[in-house]
């Protein structure tokens, strides 16, 4: 048996497996338009009551967004957030902090991407870290941002939904799939740094609502 994570898997060798599985409709659609290959569905889990859930439903002076994945800007579009924070930064909203919790191919063209915008005291990347200190942790932050590119699933999106903190999520993909197609998230429009900076001001002049959704 073989189950698929993601989109653009290489159809050539899947004849040769018993079983094919995909953790979302998106990922199944996605194979299902390139080869015949019968994919049955079971999705991603988690343990929610391993998740610290957030409390304090306003948030304070700062807006204080995570982003967890691994860095890896042609799949999880890290960039897309660093450029929307340099927009909110152009237009005089300064009060914008970012942690990126990962590691990966990604992480020296990123930091410098961030020091290109003079971005440093408001982006942080914390590197590597466990399951329990996400767990512990997401509760902390205003706003969880996923700005993939491409998602087979998004399961850390799933996991801010389960802290209670509101999520910030592309148009399309496996997370716009898992979030009732965007019924649970606020939504903007794919590899769109502009779209998503103008959604992160929606987001901070009514946290209220974006905590309802």
């Amino acid at each position: 048996c073989l189950t698929l994570h993601c989109a653009g898997i290489p159809t050539n060798n899947l004849h040769k497996y018993r079983k094919v599985f995909a953790i979302s409709d998106f990922v199944k659609e996605e194979l299902g338009s390139r080869s015949n290959v019968d994919v049955d569905v079971i999705e991603n889990g988690i343990n929610i009551e391993n998740i610290e859930k957030r409390t304090n439903h306003i948030y304070n002076k700062n807006l204080k967004i995570v982003q967890v994945s691994r860095l890896d800007k042609n799949v999880k579009g890290q960039d897309i957030l660093i450029e929307a924070i340099n927009i909110l930064n152009t237009r005089g909203i300064k009060n914008v902090f970012v942690d990126f919790i990962g590691d990966g191919p990604s992480s020296t063209e990123l930091k410098e991407l961030t020091n290109k915008y003079s971005l440093e005291e408001r982006i942080r990347f914390l590197g590597s870290r466990n399951r329990k200190y996400i767990y512990t942790n997401l509760k902390n932050y205003d706003l969880m941002c996923h700005p993939a590119r491409t998602e087979g699933f998004g399961l850390v999106v799933i996991e801010g939904l389960a802290a209670q903190i509101p999520v910030l999520i592309p148009n399309q993909g496996g997370a716009y799939e898992v979030t009732n197609n965007g019924e649970l998230a606020t939504i903007f429009m794919n590899e769109d740094p502009s779209s998503c900076a103008s959604k992160i001001i929606e987001i901070m002049e009514n946290y209220k609502n974006a905590l309802r959704i």
